[in-house]
C-alpha cells in the first residue's frame, strides 16, 4: 500500500470533518491560519489525517485518526514520522497534545503524561486547550529532536493533484 499524501484544501473540509467527527476527534477548527492538515488516501479514499498546530518553537500534535480497517498496518507510524520531519524542517523543538482516547499509543512513541500548567502559554491559549477538548483530556510532550521516531519529510510527501 501507497499512500497519497495530500494537504488540506478548503474544498477537503465536508469529507475530512465527517472522517474526523466518525474518529470521535474535534473538526470545528479546522480552518485556523497556524494549523497544517496533512491527508493520507488509499487509491481515492481518506484513511488517515494527521495536523500540526504552530505556536513559536512548540506544536500541538492534531487529528491523528486512521480508517479502522487501517490500523495496525503503521499508518500512524508513518504519519507520525512525517510529521516530527515537518516540526524539524520549521523549528518545532516541542510537541504536546491532548488525548481521550490513545495515552497508551503514545507512551510507546515516546510521549510523557505532563500537568498542563507546564506546558508553554501559547499552546494552552489555542482553542484545543481552551474549549475543543474536554479538561479530562490527558496532556502529553515530548521533543522533537530526542526523537526515536526518525522519519523524512518523505514520509509526509505531498504528491500535488491536479
Amino acid at each position: 500500500m501507497e499512500l497519497n499524501i495530500q494537504t488540506f484544501k478548503p474544498k477537503d473540509l465536508t469529507v475530512v470533518t465527517e472522517f474526523l467527527t466518525s474518529n470521535k476527534l474535534p473538526a470545528s477548527d479546522l480552518t485556523e491560519d497556524n494549523i497544517q492538515l496533512f491527508l493520507a488516501y488509499d487509491e481515492e479514499e481518506l484513511i488517515a489525517t494527521i495536523g500540526l498546530e504552530k505556536n513559536g518553537s512548540s506544536g500541538l500534535l492534531r487529528s491523528l485518526a486512521v480508517k479502522e480497517n487501517y490500523r495496525n498496518l503503521e499508518v500512524a507510524d508513518k504519519m507520525i514520522k512525517g510529521l516530527f520531519a515537518v516540526c524539524e524542517s520549521q523549528g518545532i523543538s516541542d510537541i504536546y497534545l491532548l488525548t481521550t482516547t490513545a495515552e497508551k499509543y503514545f507512551l510507546k512513541k515516546g510521549f510523557l503524561q505532563v500537568d498542563r500548567k507546564s506546558i508553554p502559554y501559547d499552546i494552552r491559549q489555542s482553542r484545543e486547550f481552551r474549549s475543543i477538548c474536554p479538561a479530562s483530556a490527558v496532556a502529553m510532550h515530548r521533543q522533537v529532536e530526542s526523537s526515536v521516531i526518525k522519519g523524512s519529510k518523505d514520509d509526509l510527501e505531498v504528491r500535488r493533484t491536479s
